[in-house]
């Protein structure tokens, strides 16, 4: 059933569930209604009995109680106790003489019996009696067909409301499996058109049930996949232009050498030319790696572990400060550790450097500090305001600003705090650009 579509899954479920609770339903009532009837015409022939025999009556003699029975249901026949019939009856002799048989083994004053006589089921009671001093058994009966008759009249009425309540419940079942299927079969297509790329389609839902709560997180889904395509459209426009443009300069370079042409005049620094570009691009071919290598990081549990972070800064800033050695570079890191990979705050820390030197004029300022298990790392330069609409952007792979070459600097940096749930913003302060990193300092 599995392989069924849902509706049809509804369908068969409901009308399954809805006939075996109409059998059981039907099997029950008969039984009840045979049991019950039954009963009744016990309870009829012995009332009758009790009746046609009790002492308030008026009547004290057999001739009494032989007028009194004459057409009623209940029918009586009365034994003397040698067996003689002591009224007029139309039971034939051999049942007679097994009533007879059966009285006189009777040990209760009262009790009832069945029996099948000519194919038809007599229902009877025997009862030990006593008129004008003489013993009698009275025997009541009645004839099963009206209680047989009754039952297959209500039964096939029972039967027909039935069967019409199941129609009912499979037509309503029918009803309730379309709109209950309805908008997951939307849904269904909905994400067939976004496997297929069709970013566009929205997918419109006024429900806010579980199921308009799925049909809204799927929408999302298509609007973060399609901000991803158009990222991954830019980033492959992007990576292929910037890549491009060194290796463009390689190749000139190289094929003016060997036609024995120095472009930059001498036959070395045509080299230093064609090394720097080679440097570039490798450090762009490093950078895509890495940030590569961090999507896959992510998902994996790194294992922590301790890290000075002021004796890291310090390290960063002794290396990468001889890059602008115009530029004066403030570090105020007291002593902390933080936990991680150290790979990772190296990568931040440079990063976030080379970046404050790139544009700062004469400053650079670095500051360090914990407060309450938060670590708070900030980068400060002198350098000129950012513009707003590139804030807002600065931290997405190949966004730069006016000497930025590759644009994925600071994409790495947002990737790494990311991953320490941590955040990063940037903002224009009076005299320069504020970078701020903070994140929670996660023990072991």
């Amino acid at each position: 059933m599995k392989k069924q579509p849902l509706f049809a899954q509804i369908l068969i479920v409901f009308t399954a569930v809805i006939c075996l609770m109409g059998a059981m339903i039907l099997i029950f009532v008969r039984g009840t209604l045979n049991e019950f009837f039954t009963s009744e015409t016990y309870a009829t022939i012995e009332a009758s009995q009790q009746t046609l025999t009790s002492h308030n009556e008026p009547f004290q003699t057999l001739q009494d109680l032989k007028q009194q029975q004459n057409l009623r249901s209940v029918q009586h026949v009365f034994l003397g106790v040698n067996g003689e019939i002591a009224n007029d009856t139309s039971l034939p002799n051999n049942v007679l003489n097994f009533l007879y048989k059966q009285a006189i083994s009777q040990e209760k004053n009262t009790q009832r019996y069945k029996l099948n006589v000519h194919n038809q089921e007599m229902l009877y009671a025997i009862r030990k009696i006593r008129v004008e001093g003489e013993g009698f058994y009275q025997i009541s009966y009645m004839w099963d067909s009206y209680r047989q008759q009754l039952v297959k009249t209500l039964f096939k009425r029972i039967f027909l409301v039935s069967l019409i309540v199941l129609l009912c419940g499979i037509l309503i079942a029918f009803f309730f499996s379309k709109w209950l299927a309805k908008p997951i079969v939307e849904m269904k297509q909905h994400v067939q058109r976004i496997a297929n790329r069709k970013w566009d389609s929205t997918l419109e839902t006024d429900r806010s049930d579980e199921i308009g709560v799925l049909a809204h997180s799927i929408d999302e889904m298509r609007v973060q996949l399609k901000k991803q395509d158009e990222a991954q459209q830019s980033m492959l426009q992007n990576i292929s232009h910037d890549l491009k443009t060194p290796i463009m300069v390689i190749r000139s370079y190289t094929e003016a050498l060997r036609d024995g042409i120095h472009p930059n005049g001498t036959f070395e620094s045509t080299l230093e030319t064609i090394d720097g570009e080679a440097n570039r691009l490798e450090s762009k071919i490093k950078d895509l790696l890495y940030l590569t290598k961090l999507d896959y990081v992510s998902q994996q549990n790194q294992e922590k572990h301790k890290v000075e972070m002021d004796v890291l800064v310090k390290e960063v800033v002794q290396r990468l400060r001889t890059n602008r050695p115009d530029v004066s570079v403030n570090v105020a890191c007291p002593s902390l550790v933080v936990y991680g990979q150290e790979e990772h705050f190296r990568v931040i820390c440079e990063n976030m450097l080379d970046n404050a030197l790139k544009y700062a004029k004469e400053h650079v300022s670095i500051r360090l500090e914990e407060r309450e298990d938060t670590v708070f790392l900030s980068f400060y330069n002198d350098g000129p305001h950012l513009e707003e609409n590139l804030i807002q952007r600065l931290f997405q792979p190949f966004q730069k600003g006016d000497k930025g070459n590759f644009g994925l600097g600071l994409a790495i940096v947002k990737r790494l705090v990311t991953l320490y749930e941590g955040e990063i913003s940037v903002k224009n302060n009076e005299h320069g650009v504020l970078f701020l990193l903070e994140f929670p300092n996660q023990k072991q």
